[in-house]
């Protein structure tokens, strides 16, 4: 690609997306990596949000990226819909307790936090649940929102009754978690839904 020619050394992976916005340039190194090379930051003078990163941590991110903004992860890219969408779904809920599924880094998770709620938060992706613990201990919720790494669909019976259920899954929906809610353990159920079909399916499910 012409603005990392030649590539600087490790560089594994780089990914070219738009969001908020705006292109931002993902480039993922390798695992032994420990700091990011000096042309990768200076991919900022050429207008690109930067976010480098190995396997295991973060290693810079332009001041334009969001703390819960992961490229090459899911994240609502459209800021203002999803300020209208977080603020639509935390009006609806009625109990103190939350259970988050498909969580991501807490994009509804934390301010729910935030309003004084105990969340449960469960996410598969790795990535996208340390972010989440580490916004959630830098504005001081970790005592109050727990994000859990694992399939929703395997942690689903197991969890807590007298919660509200947030569910935000991908497009294939989350046929395979809704069969385990009963309305006296899941009063409110608050579906985020992108495919119109899947939707239709699993809400069929629950009434």
């Amino acid at each position: 690609f012409s603005i990392l020619s030649p590539a600087p050394s490790g560089v594994e992976e780089v990914i070219i997306e738009e969001a908020l916005g705006q292109c931002c340039v993902s480039v993922s190194l390798g695992k032994s990596e420990r700091e990011c090379p000096p042309s990768l930051k200076d991919l900022e003078s050429q207008g690109f949000p930067v976010f480098v990163h190995s396997s295991e941590r973060t290693l810079y991110a332009s001041s334009s990226i969001p703390p819960l903004y992961r490229p090459g992860h899911f994240s609502q890219v459209n800021e203002f819909a999803n300020r209208v969408l977080v603020d639509t779904v935390l009006s609806s809920l009625q109990s103190p307790a939350i259970v988050d599924l498909y969580s991501g880094a807490g994009n509804f998770a934390l301010p729910a936090a935030r309003g004084g709620r105990t969340v449960l938060a469960v996410e598969l992706d790795k990535w996208l649940v340390g972010a989440g613990r580490k916004q959630a201990k830098t504005e001081g919720l970790d005592n109050i929102v727990t994000f859990v790494q694992g399939k929703c669909e395997d942690l689903s019976p197991d969890l807590p009754g007298s919660h509200d259920v947030i569910l935000d899954p991908p497009r294939a929906g989350a046929r395979d978690v809704v069969k385990f809610f009963r309305p006296e353990r899941s009063p409110t159920v608050i579906y985020v839904s992108c495919f119109l079909p899947a939707l239709a399916r699993d809400l069929a499910m629950l009434v």
